[in-house]
């Protein structure tokens, strides 16, 4: 469930959110009030548990502020996530589990090591001054008129980065783009 979706339901039961994490609070009006978000005594802190601003809270001491979910995380002490885990919890909502990541090498592109001879060998010796040798070490290819990078994760092609010289030699922009492997 989002961060929205969880404040909108301890929006709905604002009145139990604020019982549960501020106990030493007491209900004047429209408004739960505490000496601030630890809980203790006072006057300073003001949570809107009616009305239109309902779950919205403000120290007035030390000028914080903010939704339900940050005021559970500053009296809590906890990170986000851990905030989260924990609302999720009090409210009884199963959370969602987050989808593996999954890998997949890239095809590798119909393509041929840099002849020192070619339009891209050329432009590699002349206008970049790099060797034949770190091309054939880097495995750098082309196709046509395009330079093709594979780029290397631990020993695996991850993606390949294609560069097109056609349309900058001819005065235009650069034209990179690239194909990644690994679907999100």
């Amino acid at each position: 469930m989002r961060p929205e979706e969880l404040n909108e339901l301890l929006r709905r039961d604002c009145l139990r959110v604020v019982q549960h994490l501020l106990p030493a609070g007491k209900a004047e009006g429209p408004e739960w009030v505490v000496g601030s978000v630890m809980g203790e005594a006072g006057s300073s802190c003001k949570i809107r548990c009616e009305g239109e601003k309902i779950g919205l809270w403000k120290d007035f001491a030390s000028g914080q502020g903010g939704d339900l979910i940050e005021l559970w995380r500053l009296n809590r002490g906890k990170t986000f996530v851990e905030t989260l885990a924990e609302i999720h919890e009090f409210l009884g909502v199963k959370q969602e589990k987050k989808k593996e990541k999954s890998f997949q090498q890239p095809k590798k592109p119909e393509c041929k090591a840099v002849q020192p001879d070619s339009k891209i060998g050329f432009w590699f010796r002349e206008a970049r001054c790099i060797p034949a040798e770190t091309l054939t070490a880097y495995k750098i290819a082309e196709q046509g008129s395009t330079i093709i990078y594979p780029l290397m994760w631990q020993g695996q092609c991850v993606m390949f980065k294609f560069r097109n010289l056609d349309a900058e030699q001819k005065g235009g922009k650069k034209k990179i783009w690239s194909n990644l492997s690994h679907n999100i």
